[in-house]
């Protein structure tokens, strides 16, 4: 017991429990040759990683940079329907835009990368204006019939190509890497592919070509009477106008996109919140960005 009570009493000395005012850089205890050659290991490192551009800090700038590089926005046709070759947003009834990462991967070797809704209010550093990682082709599915400028029609397939890319600069300094053409997609939901925070239907991005990224415009309905059957049903084959308010549905598996402002998630980018596939409505004002092609 005396031994124990001692230990416990001397475990720091008088000086070291007044402050140690009169300690100084010459003053060195314990195994100093350690900590001073660690010290300059770490330095040395650090210096080697910022020469070459592999900071963790520089990566993440470089991302910023090119998902959140503006695009140049224009006015709507004198039409004002949706064509096939447009670039558009895709903003939620609840002040929300689709937005992708093509850096951040949610299975690692699956090449499935994470697809969120950006919230008003400043809470992420993308902005209310169109930037990359926010604007999508929209391109047709029919091979026969996918010119650029032909009208999109209520519950034709199309595909909708992310026009996020990396900057040639990050590249060049081995930053960012330089990614295929990405597109929106989803699939059924099991044990390994569903979302993170609601475990429902994954919407996600992807560089593979099949059923997972076609979708279809539907018209969207605020009840479940008759006359909004038949106005969605009649609907089908009538052109998108811009600013219609519109359900995107995945073809494949008939679940519409859906985002929750509840359901908020920390991306590189700030906080975003989650986007799904589920029975609901994704009510979407659809604005040209750039000029057709």
């Amino acid at each position: 017991v005396s031994f124990f009570r001692n230990a416990k009493t001397m475990q720091f000395t008088p000086q070291q429990l007044a402050g140690g005012a009169c300690y100084s850089d010459s003053t060195r205890i314990g195994n100093w040759v350690e900590d001073v050659c660690l010290r300059d290991y770490q330095k040395a490192h650090f210096e080697d990683k910022k020469k070459t551009g592999s900071l963790e800090l520089q990566r993440r700038r470089a991302k910023l940079t090119s998902g959140n590089a503006p695009i140049v926005s224009s006015s709507p046709s004198d039409d004002a329907c949706l064509c096939f070759g447009d670039i558009v947003c895709l903003d939620h009834n609840q002040n929300m835009r689709l937005a992708v990462d093509i850096w951040d991967e949610i299975l690692p070797g699956k090449g499935v990368y994470s697809v969120s809704a950006v919230p008003g209010g400043g809470r992420s550093t993308t902005g209310p204006e169109p930037v990359a990682r926010s604007s999508f082709r929209i391109e047709s599915n029919d091979e026969y019939n996918n010119e650029n400028g032909t009208t999109v029609t209520f519950g034709t397939p199309f595909r909708l190509k992310s026009m996020l890319v990396a900057n040639n600069e990050a590249v060049e300094n081995g930053l960012l890497d330089e990614k295929p053409d990405f597109y929106l997609a989803s699939t059924l939901k099991s044990e390994r592919m569903a979302s993170r925070l609601t475990n429902r239907q994954l919407v996600f991005s992807t560089s593979g070509m099949n059923a997972e990224i076609l979708w279809t415009f539907e018209r969207a309905t605020y009840s479940m009477g008759i006359e909004s059957s038949e106005d969605k049903y009649f609907s089908t084959g009538q052109p998108v106008l811009y600013g219609d308010a519109v359900v995107i549905q995945h073809k494949s598996t008939r679940q519409a996109l859906l985002a929750d402002a509840a359901q908020t998630e920390h991306t590189d980018f700030g906080a975003e919140c989650e986007v799904v596939c589920k029975v609901g409505v994704w009510c979407v004002l659809c604005f040209p960005i750039t000029d057709r092609e």
